[in-house]
C-alpha cells in the first residue's frame, strides 16, 4: 500500500499543487479519510487556495472520531490563519461543528467534560476568546452548579465585548448581576472578583455601589474605578520649605537635606523659566560641589542627600547638552554617576541613567556592561530594555570580549535573541495560567492575564528589539535566516507593526522637573515610535526581498504605503534634521531610511513586473536611489569634528543601507534590461566606494581617540571641569581610558563589515 502524502514532503520545493493532486487521487478511493483531508487542507492553506472551505465542509460532514484528529484539524486551521490580521478570535464555524460532534459522540459525562475542557484550554492558549467562551457555555450546560465555570464564562464574555452596548457586554452584565443577587459571595472557597471587575470595566456606578463592603469588590479594577469616580487625584504641589540653615548650626545631615531641598526648588525654577546655559552651569557646579562634600566630609550617616545632589547636577548637565549638543556635558554626567556608584554601589537609578548616557554617547560596550548590573527580570524587559536595545545595532552590533565575565554578555546578537525569548516565555506562562483557570479556580486573574498577554503581544519595545536583532544579523552575519521571533510576534502583516502598545518606562530614574531619560533616548527629538519602526521595517523588507530571505511582512507594498502616510505629517521643504526629529529619528536614520524606501520601491516594482521589466522604469527607480545616496552627505559625516563616537551611529546606518543597495542592485541586475543593468552596477559600485570611505574614517577615528584627548574634551568647560575633577584624579584618568577604549571598540566594528 502506497504511503499517504505528508505536508513536509512538499515544503522544501513548495510544490503544494503536486501534493494536492496526490491527495485528490487517494481521496477518490477513500473520500472520508481524515488524514488525507487534513493533509490536503494544510496544503491548500499553504498554496493560498480558495478550496479550503470545501475541505472543511467535507470534514464537518464526516467529522473525525478520534480527539487527536480533531486537534490536528483545528491546528491546521489555526496555522492557516496565522497571518490574518486582526487575529481571529475563533477558528471558525466548521471547526466548532467538529468539536460539537466530538462532544456529542461520547455518552460518558467524564469524557464529554474532558473534551470540552480540552477545547477551552486550547482556545485560551491560542488566544481565541470566542472559542473559549463557546466551550464554557457547553461546560455550563453539563455542570450547571459549577460556579468556577460560571465566573469564567462571565469573564470571557466580557473580554470579547467591544463596547458597553453590544450583546456580549449585556450578557456579561447579566451574569455579573446574577452572581451578586444569588449571593455567590457567601461561598468562601470561590473567587468572586469577576462581577466587580465587569461592573468596573463597564463603568456601572450603581452596581459598584451595590457591592461595597463585600467580596466582589476585592480587585484593582474596582479600586481604580472608585478612585476615578471620586476624583481622587494626587496633587503635585510643593510645600513651603524653611530657609536653609547655616552649616554648623544644625546637625550635618539636617543641613545637607535642607541644602538639597533648596537645590531642588532652584532647579525646578530654572527649568520652568528656560534658564540659559550660564545659569545652568552655575547651578551644576554648585550641585557638584555639594555632592563632593556629601560623599567625603559629610558622608557619615547620609543616605539620600548625596544621591539627590548628584542627580541634580546630572539633570543640569543633560539640559546643557540639550541646549548646546556638546557631548562633554554627557561625559561629565557619566563620570558623576560612576563616582556615585563608587560610594553608593546599590543606587539603581545611577546604573540606569548610565546606560542612557553611554547609549547616547554611542558607547555600546559600556552600556551593555551597565545594563547587566540592572538585573532586569523577565517581563521587566518590556518596560526597561528599550534603554539598551534601541539603536544597539547602529552603535555596537559586533561581539566584544572585555573580560567582564560571561562572554555572551558582549554579543549583541545573543542579547537581543535572549530578550525576544523572554516575550515568548512570558506569553506562554501567562497563557498556561489562564488556560488552567478551571483547575485553580482563580477567575479573578483572567482580566489581568489577558491584559498582560495583549500588552506583550502588541509591545512597541518587542518590535524595536526584533528589528534591532535582525539588523545586527545582517551587519555581522550577512544573513537573517529563519527568524522564529518574527513568527512568534503574530501575523506577518504591516498592520501588526503599527497597532502597538508603548509600555516603555521613562520614569524609572529621577525627575526634578526635567526628564533626562526622554531627552537622552529621544536624541533631541520625539521618541522612536511608529515612523521609526516603519523605516526600519522597510529596510528589513528590502534586504529580505533582495536576498530571498524570510520577510516579516507578506505585503511589502503595504509597508511603502504606511511609510508614505507617516511622512505626510512633515513638510518636505524642512531641512532633513527637522524632518527626522518630527519622526523620532536621527538625521542619519532618516536619510538611510529614505534610501531604503527607494530601494524597496524598486524591488516591489521588479516583483510586480516579473518578466515585463521596463528599462525606463528601472532607470527611474535607479535615479531616485542615486539621489538618495547623494543625500546621505557622507562627506559631512566624515569631516565633522568628532572626539569620540558621535558620528558612529551615522556611519553604521549608512553602511547598513548601502549594503542593502548593493544586494538589491545585484538582485535586480540579474534580470534587468542591459541598459538598466549598467546603471545598477554603477549604483552598486558607488555603495561599495562609500562604505570603504566610512571604514577608512573608522580607522582614522580609532587612531585619533585617546584617553588624554578625551580629557581635553572634558576640560573645555572649566567651570564644570574644576568641579568634577575634584572627585578624584586617579578615577578620572581611569574613566577617560575606559571611555576611549569603548569608543575604539565601537569603531572597530565598522572595520568588520563586509558588503555581500
Amino acid at each position: 500500500m502506497a504511503r499517504f502524502p505528508a505536508f513536509e514532503d512538499y515544503t522544501q520545493k513548495r510544490n503544494f499543487a503536486d501534493g494536492i493532486k496526490r491527495c485528490n487521487e487517494l481521496l477518490r478511493k477513500n473520500p472520508k479519510n481524515v488524514q488525507l483531508l487534513t493533509t490536503k487542507l494544510r496544503l491548500l492553506y499553504a498554496a493560498g487556495s480558495d478550496e479550503v472551505s470545501q475541505v472543511l465542509d467535507e470534514l464537518v460532514a464526516a467529522p473525525p472520531r478520534e480527539i487527536q484528529d480533531v486537534v490536528e484539524v483545528e491546528s491546521v486551521v489555526i496555522d492557516g490563519q496565522s497571518n490574518v490580521f486582526p487575529r481571529p478570535s475563533s477558528a471558525g464555524p466548521a471547526v466548532a461543528k467538529i468539536w460539537d460532534a466530538a462532544a456529542k459522540a461520547v455518552t460518558n459525562a467524564d469524557q464529554k467534560l474532558e473534551i470540552l475542557t480540552l477545547r477551552f484550554e486550547r482556545a485560551v492558549l491560542d488566544d481565541r476568546l470566542t472559542d473559549a467562551q463557546q466551550a464554557l457555555i457547553q461546560l455550563k450546560a453539563i455542570q450547571p452548579r459549577n460556579r468556577v465555570v460560571y465566573m469564567a464564562h462571565a469573564a470571557f464574555t466580557q473580554l470579547i465585548s467591544t463596547s458597553n452596548e453590544d450583546l456580549q457586554a449585556r450578557l456579561a452584565m447579566g451574569l455579573a448581576r446574577k452572581a451578586v443577587s444569588e449571593r455567590f459571595g457567601d461561598d468562601k472557597t470561590l473567587d468572586c472578583r469577576v462581577p466587580g471587575q465587569i461592573f468596573a470595566v463597564q463603568g456601572s456606578v450603581k452596581d459598584l455601589e451595590s457591592i461595597e463592603g463585600g467580596p466582589f469588590q476585592d480587585s484593582k479594577h474596582v479600586s481604580d474605578a472608585r478612585r476615578r469616580r471620586q476624583g481622587q487625584v494626587t496633587a503635585n504641589g510643593s510645600a513651603t520649605l524653611p530657609k536653609v540653615p547655616e552649616p554648623g548650626s544644625v546637625p550635618t545631615q539636617e543641613w545637607l537635606a535642607a541644602e538639597v531641598s533648596s537645590l531642588k526648588r532652584t532647579f525646578a525654577t530654572l527649568i520652568d523659566y528656560g534658564a540659559s546655559t550660564e545659569a545652568l552651569r552655575a547651578f551644576a557646579t554648585n550641585a557638584i560641589r555639594l555632592f563632593q562634600e556629601s560623599i567625603s566630609n559629610l558622608s557619615a550617616g547620609a543616605t539620600r542627600s548625596p544621591v539627590d545632589a548628584c542627580f541634580l547636577a546630572i539633570s543640569a548637565l543633560v539640559r546643557m547638552f540639550e541646549q548646546t549638543t556638546d557631548t562633554q556635558y554627557l561625559l561629565h554626567s557619566a563620570y558623576l554617576a560612576e563616582s556615585l556608584l563608587r560610594h553608593r554601589e546599590h543606587t539603581h537609578e545611577a546604573r540606569l541613567v548610565l546606560v542612557y548616557l553611554y547609549m547616547r554617547l554611542n558607547l555600546g560596550s559600556l552600556a551593555m556592561r551597565l545594563f547587566d548590573s540592572l538585573n532586569i527580570k523577565e517581563i521587566q524587559h518590556d518596560t526597561v530594555a528599550h534603554v539598551l536595545f534601541t539603536r544597539l545595532s547602529l552603535i555596537h552590533p559586533h561581539p566584544t570580549n572585555w573580560g567582564y565575565g560571561d562572554a555572551d554578555g558582549m554579543v549583541p546578537f545573543k542579547r537581543t535573541a535572549h530578550a525576544l525569548k523572554v516575550y515568548v516565555r512570558c506569553e506562554d506562562k501567562l497563557a498556561e495560567t489562564q488556560a488552567s483557570v478551571l483547575s485553580h479556580g482563580q477567575t479573578g486573574i483572567v482580566f489581568d492575564l489577558q491584559e498582560l498577554r495583549d500588552s506583550l503581544r502588541m509591545s512597541l519595545s518587542r518590535r524595536v528589539t526584533l528589528l534591532e536583532h535582525r539588523r545586527v544579523a545582517r551587519l555581522t552575519k550577512g544573513a537573517i535566516g529563519d527568524d522564529e521571533a518574527a513568527r512568534a510576534m503574530g501575523p506577518l502583516a504591516c498592520e501588526n507593526w503599527v497597532q502597538t502598545k508603548d509600555n516603555r518606562d521613562f520614569d524609572a530614574a529621577f525627575d526634578y522637573g526635567y526628564n533626562v531619560e526622554r531627552v537622552l533616548h529621544g536624541r533631541g527629538g520625539s521618541m522612536p515610535s511608529e515612523a521609526w519602526l516603519l523605516f526600519a521595517l522597510a529596510a528589513d523588507t528590502a534586504w529580505c526581498i533582495a536576498t530571498e530571505s524570510s520577510s516579516m511582512v507578506t505585503g511589502p507594498s503595504e509597508v511603502l504605503e504606511k511609510v508614505r502616510q507617516a511622512k505626510e505629517v512633515i513638510d518636505p521643504q524642512l531641512p532633513f534634521d527637522q524632518q527626522a526629529s518630527k519622526l523620532g529619528m536621527t538625521t542619519a536614520e532618516y536619510l538611510a531610511g529614505d534610501l531604503a524606501l527607494c530601494v524597496l520601491e524598486l524591488l516591489v516594482y521588479v516583483q510586480s513586473a516579473s518578466d515585463d521589466m521596463a528599462e525606463d522604469k528601472v532607470a527611474e527607480h535607479t535615479a531616485l536611489i542615486n539621489a538618495a545616496i547623494d543625500n546621505l552627505s557622507t562627506d559631512a559625516l566624515i569631516n565633522a569634528s568628532d572626539p569620540l563616537a558621535e558620528s558612529l551611529l551615522g556611519s553604521y546606518a549608512y553602511a547598513d543601507v548601502l549594503g542593502i543597495v548593493a544586494v538589491a542592485n545585484r538582485f535586480v541586475r540579474s534580470t534587468a534590461p542591459a541598459g538598466a543593468a549598467k546603471e545598477l552596477q554603477h549604483s552598486q559600485d558607488q555603495a561599495h566606494r562609500l562604505v570603504a570611505r566610512l571604514q577608512q574614517h573608522a580607522t582614522e577615528q580609532q587612531v585619533a581617540i585617546t584617553g588624554s584627548g578625551l580629557r581635553r574634551h572634558m576640560e573645555r568647560d572649566r567651570g564644570v571641569w574644576d568641579g568634577v575633577r575634584m572627585l578624584g584624579e586617579v578615577e578620572m584618568h581611569g574613566f577617560c581610558e575606559e571611555v576611549a577604549k569603548a569608543a575604539k571598540a565601537g569603531w572597530e566594528g565598522m572595520l568588520k563589515l563586509k558588503l555581500v
